[in-house]
């Protein structure tokens, strides 16, 4: 029963599991500047488990000094 989400700055071309811990999309971004992305959530093939799922993905930019 494992959910995988992951995220792409490549359109696709490869993927980065998403951790509990801080990851880096993008760096050098300008205060105006736009970084596009893609999600995705790898579900499991069989399940026992037929109840509605929901997920919550907060992106936070930081500042670098």
């Amino acid at each position: 029963e494992q959910y995988v989400h992951e995220f792409s700055t490549n359109g696709g071309g490869s993927w980065t599991a998403l951790t509990t811990t801080y990851q880096t999309l993008a760096t050098n971004v300008a205060v105006d500047g736009v970084v596009d992305f893609d999600l995705r959530i790898t579900v499991p093939t069989e399940t026992a488990d037929y109840t509605q799922q929901s997920v919550d993905v907060t992106i936070q930019a930081v500042q670098s000094p």
